[in-house]
This record gives structure tokens, sequence and C-alpha cells, in this order.
């Protein structure tokens, strides 16, 4: 009877996996709804910034999300079912999602404008690395589990979790064996491509795709109005005259600036700061934001810039101005360096993604040396 009652309970992890599966799939294939070819499609999301994706909307609150990566995802309200015809590579989402895995950090801080964390299980980032009180407050309390990083997710853990989405941004590109092992998994992938818009309002108009995952949307054009009245303001800064560099240097000590397409570059402008990079086109199959050039190069464009602004989340062991002269001897030459006007940003920056106003606004008061209260820059001494 015990060696019985044993060999059960060996079984019972793979059974529950199974049944975790089972259940995974029904929830959207469970009855047949017709082909989608017949579905009538009602409009399309009006948007006012973002280029990045679209979103086709049919009755019965199905919508068709295309993202510029390639990448389709067909929603689905609660109740509702996969119709015949829908392409194979599209990825599927059925509401309402949750035990969702944010790994994206910045799209943390939109689940948290559209009062949707009760929503997210994991974090792709540990407790320690967060700047978001409220996200902090919640992993401690246990509340949001660290799901692992982009590389390398805790599959296990995820799956028994019953994980409804994995939303990656652009970096799992890198990993592409990390999306088919999650979708093999039957966890859904949803990649994040708003750091590729051209604008902040562009980049933050992504908050009405999340709405609508979310079932928030309501919520989220009262927000995307008020950032834009924000902005609205900002943009009657006057030109400072000065120029600025906004760059990291990687491992192998190159720089990598922004292009003139980048939404910081946008904001930097905003704020009254002229791009010392401003001539720099995108290039590549999607139109990378950033671009990895020669220190000579670097130095010939940036070495007369009035401030530079290093990005602390690509520059390793940038602490003082001393450190970021080890980077380069070219720095002991540079205008801004020799006047000591020298800044790095703060790990928060990214993590405020629906904050972009807020941070326009601090790289004003930067460009006029008004170093006092700043929360996402830290000036190097």
């Amino acid at each position: 009877m015990v060696d019985k009652k044993k060999k059960i309970n060996q079984w019972l992890p793979v059974l529950l996996v199974l049944c975790l599966l089972l259940s995974g799939c029904s929830t959207v294939a469970g009855k047949d709804n017709g082909a989608f070819s017949e579905m009538k499609k009602i409009g399309e999301l009006p948007l006012q910034w973002a280029e990045e994706f679209s979103v086709d909307r049919y009755e019965g609150g199905y919508d068709v999300v295309r993202v510029s990566d390639g990448r389709t995802y067909f929603v689905i309200p609660e109740n509702g079912s996969v119709p015949d015809s829908v392409p194979e590579d599209w990825t599927v989402l059925a509401k309402p999602l949750q035990n969702i895995d944010v790994v994206s950090s910045a799209a943390m801080d939109v689940f948290l404008k559209l009062d949707a964390m009760e929503c997210v299980d994991f974090s792709g980032l540990p407790e320690t690395q967060w700047y978001l009180p409220e996200v902090r407050e919640a992993m401690a309390e246990g509340k949001i589990l660290y799901g692992g990083k982009y590389s390398a997710p805790d599959y296990e853990q995820l799956r028994s979790h019953q994980c409804g989405v994995a939303v990656e941004n652009t970096m799992i590109y890198h990993t592409p064996e990390v999306v088919e092992q999650l979708e093999s998994l039957g966890i859904p992938v949803f990649v994040d491509c708003s750091s590729g818009e051209k604008t902040p309002l562009a980049r933050m108009e992504w908050l009405r795709l999340y709405a609508i995952l979310l079932d928030r949307e309501e919520l989220a054009d009262q927000l995307l109005e008020e950032q834009a009245n924000y902005f609205r303001n900002l943009e009657k800064i006057p030109s400072t005259g000065k120029t600025v560099a906004f760059f990291s240097i990687n491992s192998s000590g190159e720089a990598v600036v922004r292009t003139n397409t980048d939404y910081l570059v946008s904001m930097l402008e905003t704020a009254g700061g002229n791009y010392a990079f401003s001539e720099l086109e995108s290039r590549g199959k999607h139109l990378a934001s950033t671009a990895t050039i020669a220190m000579e190069q670097f130095y010939k464009t940036a070495k007369n810039a009035d401030i530079l602004i290093v990005n602390s989340a690509l520059t390793d062991h940038c602490d003082t101005l001393e450190e970021l002269k080890g980077k380069s001897p070219m720095f002991q030459n540079m205008k801004a360096v020799q006047n000591g006007s020298v800044y790095i940003t703060e790990d928060s920056l990214y993590q405020s993604s629906m904050e972009l106003g807020d941070i326009t606004d601090e790289m004003h008061r930067l460009i006029q040396g008004q170093d006092e209260g700043l929360v996402h820059f830290r000036k190097l001494q």
C-alpha cells in the first residue's frame, strides 16, 4: 500500500503539468467561432503619435495587433474562442490576461499607471534592482515573484503558475531559443517595441495597446491626454543653444550613441538642447535607435559639446569623472569634462517609462545647470 501511494506521489508533478497545459489551451481553443475571414472589421484604433504598432478592431471585442518587428497578435475577449483559419504564425492572447511575467522593466510602469498590478505575478528583475517603490513593496510581500531574467527565465515556475503571457523587450531577440521554449510550454510572448518610437508621446501611446489587453481603455485615454498637455507646455521651452551628447561606452571601448530618430533625442531637443549627433541616421532592418561608433569618431563630434550625459544602463563602473576618463584618454580634452558638465542617468530613468514629461523637464533644468533635486540624473564629480 505504501509503495503504491509512493508511486502515485511521484507521478503527481507530471499530472499537474499536463493539467496546466490542457487547461491553458482550453481557454483559447475550446469552441469554434466560425472562420476568421468571415469576421467583420469595424475599424482601427486611432493613434496620434505611435508608429510601431497598429490595431484592427473586430466585432465581438476581437482585436488584431500588428507590431513593427513583424509579430501579429490575435486578442480574444473574455469567454471568446479562436476562429478557424487564424494564421498559424499569429500569437493568440486570451483575456483576461493574468499571472503575467513582466520582463520588460519599462513596461512595469504601464501596469502601475493602468492600476493593473494584480495581473502581474512575475518580474524580470529581482527586488533589489527596482526603483519603483510599488514594485519593490509587492516583491517584498511576495505578491510578485522573480521569474528570471529575459535570457534565463524560470520555466518551471512560470508554467506551474499558469503564466498568461511573458512581456519582453527587444533584447529577447538576442535569445530566440527562449521565445521558442516559452511558446512550446503554452506561454505566449509579447514583445514591447515602444523603444523604437521617435517621440516620447509616441512611446507613451503604447499605453493604449496595453489598455486593450487589460480592458482599461478609458483610463488610458485620460492618462495620455494628461501627458499630451504636459508636453504642450514643455514645447514652449526655447532653445538654449547648448550642445548635448547622450552616450554609453561598451565593453569593447566603443561609444554607443542615439540616432536622430530616437525618442530621447526628441526629449533633449524639447528641453532646449541641441543633440551633438543630430545628423546620425537610423540604419538597419528595424531602424535601430542607437549606433555604435569608434571613440575617435565620438571624440571628433562631441569634443566641444557643452554637456555630456552618460547612459548608466550600458556603461559599467562609471560613478565619477575619473572613472569616465579611465574609459578613454580622449575624455581628458573634452570641453564638458574640463568644465565639469558631465551627468549620468540614474537606473530609475528607464523604469519610469510613463514619466517622460517629468524626465524632459529634468533635462531642461540639467541643461541650464540647475543640479538640485534631480531624480533621474546625477552630476559626476
